[in-house]
């Protein structure tokens, strides 16, 4: 039976991640290229955008260590490349889904500075 569960619960989840050459990046930006990100990976028809968001006041682009953030994303009515579709002109897709999500930014010092960026979300 346990088996099971743990089934149903990656079938209802989706998790994507990313490096990105361009840090350091505001909690705006990350957030936003983490929703990219899922589109990216998601495999869904429709593309998903920002709803409401949580994150503690002390976000720190520079910080190594990881930081986490909550947010809700919801089914719009645009379609095509998140790369190049401008998501912040698509409106929310009437009665769509909405993706309760966990995303995380962490800067990674090295000879290449880079963030790391990860989004795991299920439906609500």
């Amino acid at each position: 039976m346990a088996r099971c569960w743990v089934f149903l619960l990656l079938i209802e989840t989706v998790s994507a991640f990313n490096y990105i050459n361009k840090p350091p990046m505001g909690y705006d930006e990350a957030s936003k290229l983490a929703v990219q990100q899922y589109n990216l990976e998601s495999g869904a028809e429709f593309l998903f955008r920002k709803g409401s968001t949580f994150h503690n006041n002390g976000w720190d682009p520079l910080s190594s260590q990881i930081q986490s953030f909550s947010i809700n994303i919801q089914e719009t009515v645009c379609k095509g490349n998140p790369e190049t579709t401008d998501i912040d002109k698509c409106d929310f897709k009437p009665n769509g889904v909405t993706k309760s999500c966990l995303g995380s930014y962490q800067y990674i010092y090295g000879e290449v500075k880079k963030a790391k960026i990860m989004i795991i979300c299920h439906n609500k």
